[in-house]
């Protein structure tokens, strides 16, 4: 399970004596306590499992002061406080790191006269914000972090304990005597409830601007990274798989292309289409075409005409064409005389209404030609 250590840094100005604190970071259980030292040389043993840290600073290290300001947005009045406590600070305001903890939560003190002058009480009797504005030295916040760093410690936020009892008790109804009289460190049996409230909200963080601390935006950027570049070869593995899949399609299309092409050629010998387009409505034209032609034939009875006319065929008489449409029947060829065709028009007139004989003449093949129209019975 994750683990949160707090580090309340202790031994003066000198600052190189921590006690930490590890907790369960689900259920706020204090798992361990140690001691250590800073140091360039110094390697601490950090607990498994360890995910945050927290480090407190004594309150002697940072300046305070009591401020009212118009407005009560924080980040507003972070932004102002350079400007705000320039010439009240000994030092260059830009040299320092800066944060405030907004005080209108207080309840004033309703047996308070407002026109008193008790001046280290704070009171809410107009429009502005009661702040407490902290800084600290950068050049002291960056050699604790280089301290730490070489400890192997990167804090997600350097805040007070001190300072959060302060808050505490001014929120109580105490007094600013304490920033006067300076820091009265905790007892031991208050640092783990200490830390545990600070774990949760800190009190300040000085780790602002270009202290930030980095750590989370870095593994957030990691991920975003991380998941971009899945996503890319997500996108990646699709398209190749989509390429893939529409080469095999284009060969699975050009095989059925040739295939109907082959089985519309066996169907309709002489007729090679040069592609598949509107092969199928072709198809379906030509068979149509096809089923009425049969259709015309079985009106026409052509078949039992055929086997008519083969029985009374005669010696010396040749049909060289035989026309049959629903109705009529058209017949010519050559015969060896004239009398022959009479002879076979007779004949004709036993299967046959209206026969005729429509032509006839000297053939160029020698021979009489002629041309016999005739009807089909019942019509």
């Amino acid at each position: 399970m994750p683990h949160v250590a707090y580090m309340e840094i202790t031994g003066g100005t000198s600052g190189d004596q921590v006690r930490a604190y590890v907790f369960e970071q689900e259920t706020d259980r204090l798992m361990q306590e140690f001691s250590f030292s800073l140091g360039q040389d110094t390697t601490v043993e950090l607990p498994e499992g360890l995910e945050d840290t927290i480090v407190s600073v004594p309150l002697d290290w940072f300046g305070i002061r009591a401020m009212e300001l118009p407005m009560d947005d924080p980040e507003s009045i972070r932004d102002v406080l350079p400007y705000e406590l320039e010439g009240l600070v000994l030092g260059d305001p830009s040299g320092m790191v800066m944060d405030a903890v907004l005080l209108d939560s207080l309840d004033p003190d309703p047996n308070r006269d407002s026109a008193a002058s008790d001046g280290d009480k704070i009171t809410m009797d107009g429009p502005n914000s009661h702040v407490l504005a902290v800084y600290m030295e950068k050049q002291k916040l960056g050699s604790l972090l280089d301290s730490l760093k070489h400890s192997g410690i990167d804090p997600r936020a350097v805040t007070s304990s001190e300072l959060g009892e302060l808050v505490q008790s001014l929120r109580s109804g105490g007094d600013l005597s304490g920033l006067v009289a300076g820091s009265s460190p905790l007892e031991d049996q208050q640092l783990p409830d200490r830390a545990r409230a600070e774990i949760l909200a800190p009190t300040v963080n000085f780790r602002r601007g270009e202290f930030a601390y980095t750590k989370e935006a870095q593994k957030t950027r990691r991920m975003f990274i991380r998941t971009a570049a899945l996503a890319v070869a997500l996108v990646l593995a699709l398209s190749g798989h989509m390429v893939l899949k529409a080469v095999g399609l284009g060969k699975e299309a050009a095989a059925i292309e040739a295939q109907t092409l082959k089985m519309y050629s066996a169907l309709f010998p002489g007729e090679k289409p040069e592609n598949v387009q509107g092969l199928r409505y072709k198809a379906e034209a030509k068979v149509s075409q096809l089923k009425e032609q049969a259709q015309l034939y079985r009106e026409a009875g052509a078949l039992d005409l055929l086997m008519s006319l083969k029985d009374t065929a005669r010696q010396g008489l040749k049909l060289t064409e035989i026309t049959v449409d629903s109705n009529a029947v058209i017949l010519r060829g050559t015969a060896d005389s004239p009398e022959a065709i009479h002879a076979f028009k007779a004949d004709l007139g036993e299967f046959l209404d209206k026969v005729t004989i429509a032509e006839s003449g000297a053939a160029a093949s020698g021979g009489t030609g002629f041309s016999i129209t005739a009807r089909k019975r019942g019509y």
